[in-house]
């Protein structure tokens, strides 16, 4: 396997690890509908969000490790714009496993994010 195919894989592995992490992070903070609840959010994740906030972060550094290794493999100049692969990843899951609604618009610039990272991977 080529140095640019691994690359491209820990760019995958980035992306799939930062779109838990946010999903983490989602579900640990719970919902706050003003800014009045901001203080009740936070002592909820202090009591029962912190495992999924301490999850989020530790899928940061995760995000982070894969990043690096991917730019040891890569050019920043293809390294960067693959990147936008977490974007359409982050979509998914947030669609699958908090059941969030994706409109068909959002769905078509998921479909060009994708063509654009194809061209630039070309």
């Amino acid at each position: 396997m080529s140095s640019q195919t691994i690359g491209f894989i820990f760019i995958v592995a980035a992306a799939c690890a930062e779109a838990f992490a946010q999903a983490a992070l989602k579900r640990g903070a719970g919902k706050s509908a003003d800014m009045d609840s901001v203080w009740i959010s936070v002592r909820r994740i202090a009591r029962t969000g912190w495992m999924w906030s301490a999850a989020g972060f530790a899928l940061f550094i995760v995000d982070a490790g894969f990043w690096t290794l991917a730019l040891q493999r890569l050019p920043v100049s293809e390294a960067f714009p693959l990147q936008s692969l977490g974007l359409v990843a982050i979509a998914i899951v947030a669609r699958i496993f908090l059941g969030e609604r994706i409109s068909s618009r959002r769905w078509m610039a998921i479909g060009l994010i994708l063509a654009g990272t194809v061209l630039v991977g070309a």
